[in-house]
């Protein structure tokens, strides 16, 4: 059965710094996986239980938008400026 599945995050930081953490290799690894190598068409995720995974980057918009295919789901970042700091929609599509 396949699902989708939403959450709406907020972060005191700003929207740039946001869309850095998801798009860069340094801020992905300050909260996603052990050690990313990315490009502009993949990004390549190391997990400290030995694990890899290639994800393709469907589209980057900076700094509203970026979508990769992680795994066998489309996961989709929507960001939005608020006047405290930035509102994150995560929107994981497709997902087994």
């Amino acid at each position: 059965m396949v699902k989708d599945f939403v959450w709406r995050i907020f972060f005191r930081s700003s929207i740039d710094d946001v869309f850095a953490a998801l798009t860069t290799d340094g801020g992905r690894a300050q909260f996603w996986a052990e050690k990313t190598l990315g490009s502009d068409e993949a990004i390549e995720f190391h997990f400290p239980n030995g694990e890899t995974h290639i994800a393709p980057i469907l589209e980057k918009i900076r700094p509203t938008h970026f979508a990769i295919r992680y795994f066998d789901a489309v996961t989709s970042f929507k960001l939005k400026k608020d006047s405290d700091g930035t509102v994150l929609t995560l929107t994981v599509a497709d997902a087994p």
